[in-house]
């Protein structure tokens, strides 16, 4: 069996995520599904039946509690996912730890894992993008106004290969960023390759009507590059981000390999009390080094290493004030008005965490800027960085 019952605040948990569960009784339906020997799984992490206010953090198992967070929630009565990569122990476990005194149920989905490299090389490498849209219900001008909304117990088929042509033919699957926009009652939203006929985890969760909420993840494509999105709850427009894609090594030799990090704080604009502002336009932050996360002194330089061209972090919105915003995390090149979103949030008052990864230079500086009508702290966490085969 696995381990049940809510996660409490100050006490944490080894779950061995090797196996395919049934959602109702939890009995094995898929052995091994990440097989021996993977040192890492893309996980997508979702809290429930929360009581008070807390976080969880996710590491691999018998690993020491990290100084940083993965998933955060306000009070209770919340339910909300985080994606995320997570290194594993050698018997494939993670361990979730629990801190700020609250406690929630969690429920663990994988959606795809990492091996280290073969020889000769197989499986998928990486290819970093720049932020792009690849869709937005609100804009689906093919639909009349009153249809535009992904409608509860529906599906759309989303074209992501037409959307953006950087996408070569041979693309199995991509790193996304999935946003809720103004809901219905509480509901779900689960999204899949183009091709499937049904789902069998959600991937983006609200509590509230109205909400804005983002989850970045992975999911697969189907032979024409679509996915489906299946809307359960109520309604709610969908907006979809793309910042990567996977390929075989086969036909991109000089992609990109995963490479694991102990959680590590890069920046916490507390430390000088500078919040994120519409009108302040981008904050430079490098996320190169290893800091302590109540001043900010450095603990380990280059953490992230020059060859990294992407970095996978986890951003919390904190302590957000005025109406609803959004973060956005892009190159440091990238300047503007934000043509993509990172985190968002509805109002005043929320915690939020949503991972995703960015591409970097080689001082590892990317840029946030914050966008909407409020104002907020932000926590960026590296959890690890993507480098090209040809540099390890």
């Amino acid at each position: 069996g696995v381990p049940s019952g809510p996660i409490a605040s100050g006490t944490h948990r080894r779950v061995v995520v090797a196996h395919g569960r049934n959602l109702t009784t939890g009995a094995v339906t898929a052995p091994d599904a990440v097989p021996i020997g993977a040192t890492e799984v893309a996980m997508n992490l979702t809290i429930t039946d929360t009581a008070g206010a807390g976080f969880l953090t996710a590491i691999a198992g018998g690993t020491t509690q990290p100084a940083t967070s993965l998933i955060n929630w306000s009070g209770p009565g919340v339910t909300i996912a985080n994606g995320a990569p997570i290194p594993l122990a050698a018997d494939r476990s993670i361990e979730i730890f629990a801190g700020g005194g609250g406690q929630a149920a969690v429920v663990i989905d994988i959606v795809g894992f990492f091996l280290p490299e073969a020889t000769p090389p197989v499986g998928a490498v990486f290819t970093p993008l720049n932020p792009t849209r690849a869709y937005d219900s609100r804009l689906d001008t093919a639909r009349p106004l009153d249809a535009r909304m992904v409608a509860a117990s529906t599906s759309r088929i989303i074209d992501v290969g037409a959307a953006i042509p950087a996408i070569p033919a041979t693309t199995t699957a991509i790193a996304y960023n999935l946003t809720a926009v103004d809901t219905g009652s509480a509901g779900y939203l689960a999204i899949t390759p183009g091709d499937r006929a049904a789902f069998s985890a959600s991937t983006l969760n609200w509590s509230t009507a109205r909400d804005v909420v983002a989850n970045g993840t992975v999911v697969g494509l189907d032979a024409a590059h679509h996915v489906e999105v299946f809307a359960r709850g109520s309604a709610t427009h969908v907006i979809i981000d793309v910042v990567g894609f996977y390929s075989p090594v086969s036909s991109t030799p000089d992609g990109a390999l995963f490479h694991p990090l102990h959680p590590a704080r890069a920046y916490d604009s507390r430390w000088s009390d500078n919040r994120l502002a519409p009108t302040a336009g981008e904050r430079l932050i490098n996320v190169a080094d290893s800091r302590t996360g109540d001043s900010g002194a450095l603990i380990i330089p280059g953490v992230v290493p020059a060859t990294a061209i992407a970095v996978e972090f986890n951003l919390t919105i904190t302590d957000t004030r005025g109406g609803a915003g959004f973060a956005s995390v892009r190159p440091a090149w990238v300047s503007g008005a934000p043509a993509t979103s990172t985190a968002n949030w509805p109002g005043p008052g929320f915690t939020r965490a949503n991972a995703s990864l960015v591409v970097c230079n080689r001082q590892r500086l990317i840029t946030a800027r914050a966008g909407g009508d409020a104002t907020t702290h932000i926590v960026l966490d590296t959890l690890g960085y993507y480098a090209p085969r040809a540099t390890i």
